[in-house]
């Protein structure tokens, strides 16, 4: 006999409840929209909605204008799609909403409303950081709960510069079904449309209409999916779609490859790095008693540091265009545009060169794709080519170690503007050598299973995560954080302190004095003790049938922990783990037990590695990780003398 999964029973349950709410209808009417019973069950099955219908047009009028046109409807089954009865669109100076409507249907497809004027807010997207921002929002919504229920929203949208084109997204979210949807752009023939396909069987068709060429995209009964643990690339159907010659403003520019595109930010730049005297004197004075560049652009990196903040300033083409370098100067606030251009107009004076580089930042961003050339990019940091080394400059931070980029945007491509133009280069990685974690403690057991635990942690670059933060707290707010983010079961901190280094790796040392309640277990004269207390892999990935995606490691790390435990007096060893060693594609792992002059001293180690590897290898992932959970829960074993 076959026994079905919980969660598949669950979900039969709840389709069939489903059909009975559909069917109960008095009678059927043909003429009435997206009634819930037309939807094929393979599309509820596992979802928490079903996208109906998806009508896209996008008609380039020229380089710098263009319209789009879109409808879509969704069902929604149940309170988990709730956000796809809100529509939000944003606009600015640069494109604008025309129109918005939006009507609600029951289940059975009748009319419950529509959207009035008065139902549309307008409000300004300033995030807070912004001092200027003309980014603005329409939103609608609907309330209702008597699932399933069907929104339908509507609206046009006038583009006045183009340095995107927009894309297209039918499967918005893992938990959606699609029925139809499709994607429809039309182009005037001289006009050279550049577009990237994944995830699409279907070959895009291609027509001539009246002067244009119109492409079309298309998919249909799509079944929910489930985005893959530790998965290289995205599952998820998508077009990309990109201009060749664009215009934004009064700039004209070409975007066919990533050298004419750094062309166009150049034209942008030109003329931004003016810097007063004075300031140019300042800079003279400052770097005077060095011969040395690294220092030399510390030293200005530093200047900067203490001179400026960060602003966000996104009006117009200045979304795209940096500020002067005499308006930093004098006002000392900027955004990464403005702060970058104003570091690299400072290095100009003392004759060191520099690249304003364009970047997609975000600890999880996503990769750029260096095949398709395109304004990918959401952050703009600083290059500084030397002799003998090349150092990156993160300007808008006041407190970030020099030359260190961390996961916000260390190891990812990035677009450096050369006077030449554009070219792809990567920032820097931080392997296993760098991201290190080394933790040593003093473990003094007591009589009743209590301990008093003396540890330092150093935490190495990208080991760092979220310290470099919690140093600058008030100690109060310190010690909060810890207890919150120590995973011990129970503990009372006596004494703490951080301490940072800032460095191009910096490190963070963490220093705790604690005391842990029932560090160990106590049964009759036996003390069972789990040496590893601060940095068990608790979790493994789940089981995944017909993978899709090849596995990725996203960054390789170290960790060590020595451990020392004072065993109460009277207590002998009964038993101790055998010493283990695993090893990997993936990583290697190993512990130590070692019994000397009374006391125990526990020793693991645990290396991951960085990189991409073939689907077939991820059941021998979760082998690793389920071998390394085990022996982290491995036990020593402590008998009292008789």
């Amino acid at each position: 006999m076959q026994v079905f999964p919980r969660f598949y029973t669950q979900a039969v349950w709840s389709i069939t409840l489903l059909l009975l709410t559909i069917n109960t209808a008095a009678a059927y009417d043909k003429d009435k929209k997206y009634p819930a019973s037309e939807i094929p069950l393979v599309l509820r099955l596992k979802a928490h909605a079903v996208l109906r219908i998806d009508e896209q047009y996008f008609t380039v009028i020229s380089e710098g204008k263009g319209k789009l046109t879109h409808k879509y409807a969704y069902t929604i089954l149940d309170e988990k799609a709730e956000e796809l009865s809100r529509i939000h669109l944003y606009y600015s100076s640069l494109n604008k909403i025309s129109s918005l409507k939006g009507t609600l249907y029951d289940q059975y497809g009748n009319e419950v409303s529509s959207l009035k004027k008065s139902d549309i807010k307008d409000e300004s997207i300033s995030d807070g950081f912004s001092f200027q921002d003309d980014g603005r929002e329409k939103i609608a919504s609907f309330s209702y709960t008597q699932y399933p229920y069907t929104v339908e929203f509507e609206y046009e949208k006038i583009y006045d510069g183009l340095l995107f084109y927009p894309g297209w997204y039918p499967q918005i979210n893992t938990y959606i079904g699609v029925e139809k949807s499709f994607y429809e752009v039309s182009i005037p023939k001289e006009m050279n449309l550049r577009h990237k396909a994944y995830n699409i069987s279907k070959e895009v068709s291609k027509t001539e209409q009246g002067g244009m060429n119109i492409y079309r995209w298309e998919v249909a009964n799509l079944e929910p999916f489930r985005q893959e643990p530790y998965g290289a690339e995205p599952l998820y159907p998508a077009v990309l779609l990109a201009p060749s010659q664009f215009s934004m403003g009064k700039y004209k520019g070409d975007m066919s490859t990533w050298k004419s595109f750094g062309e166009w930010q150049n034209l942008l730049n030109e003329g931004s790095n003016d810097l007063p005297e004075s300031t140019q004197n300042l800079v003279k004075e400052l770097v005077k008693n060095t011969d040395s560049a690294p220092e030399k652009v510390k030293l200005i990196y530093e200047y900067l540091q203490s001179k400026v903040r960060y602003v966000s300033i996104q009006l117009g083409i200045g979304g795209w265009q940096p500020f002067k370098a005499s308006f930093v100067d004098e006002k000392a606030y900027g955004d990464c545009k403005a702060l970058s251009n104003y570091t690299k107009s400072l290095l100009d004076v003392i004759g060191i060169e520099s690249y304003y580089t364009l970047v997609n930042s975000g600890k999880y961003a996503r990769e750029v794709r260096t095949d398709f050339p395109t304004q990918q990019f959401n952050h703009v940091i600083l290059c500084v080519p030397l002799v003998r080394d090349t150092v990156w400059l993160e300007c808008t931070s006041q407190t970030e170690a020099f030359g260190y980029m961390g996961d916000f945007t260390g190891n990812r491509d990035a677009l450096i503007i050369t006077p030449e133009g554009g070219k792809i280069v990567r920032t820097p990685y931080y392997g296993k050598n760098e991201n290190l974690q080394e933790r040593t403690a003093q473990v003094n057991i007591q009589e009743n299973g209590d301990a008093d635990v003396s540890v330092i942690t150093e935490y190495h670059a990208l080991q760092e995560d979220d310290l470099p933060f919690v140093v600058n707290f008030a100690p109060e707010k310190q010690k909060k954080w810890l207890y919150q983010n120590l995973d011990i079961p129970s503990f009372e901190i006596k004494d703490f302190s951080f301490a940072r280094k800032k460095d191009r790796i910096p490190v963070t040392t963490e220093k705790l004095n604690l005391n842990i309640r029932k560090c160990v277990s106590i049964s009759g004269k036996r003390i069972f003790l789990v040496p590893n207390l601060f940095n068990k892999v608790s979790a493994a990935p789940p089981e995944v049938e017909n993978r899709k995606s090849n596995v990725k490691l996203r960054y390789a790390y170290q960790h060590t922990d020595a451990l020392e435990f004072i065993i109460p007096e009277k207590y002998n060893l009964e038993h101790k783990p055998e010493d283990i060693e695993i090893s990997s594609d993936f990583g290697k792992y190993s512990a130590k037990y070692e019994l000397k002059e009374g006391k125990l001293q526990y020793t693991r180690k645990l290396e991951i590695q960085q990189g991409t590897f073939p689907k077939e290898k991820y059941k021998d992932l979760t082998e690793f990780i389920n071998q390394i959970i085990k022996a982290d829960k491995n036990k020593v074993v402590f008998v009292k003398e008789t």
